[in-house]
């Protein structure tokens, strides 16, 4: 679909540009703009709950591996607490089904 695809560059255009101009870590400040741009085209494209919720995960884990290497450990702990959640919950719904 024409639109969809429009979006999805835009949403790469604006995540990228964005990301780029305010990125002030260097190679470990691209860890962000990915799991952003990458989760904003989930949530545009997605209509399952389970590919959401993976998306989630994916998300968390890359920016938890940034808030790591850039010392924000509460952060980090909290990635790491909603990827455990997340992961349970998509344990859940494969056993309810």
């Amino acid at each position: 679909n024409k639109i969809n695809l429009i979006t999805i560059v835009l949403i790469i255009l604006t995540t990228s540009s964005l990301g780029i101009y305010f990125n002030s870590r260097g190679i470990v400040g691209f860890l962000p703009i990915i799991a952003s741009t990458l989760y904003s085209i989930i949530i545009y494209l997605s209509k399952s709950k389970k590919i959401l919720i993976s998306g989630l995960i994916a998300n968390k884990i890359l920016l938890s591996i940034y808030d790591f290497c850039i010392m924000s450990y509460p952060m980090f702990v909290m990635d790491i607490i909603v990827i455990i959640c997340s992961i349970y919950n998509l344990m859940q719904k494969k056993t309810n089904q």
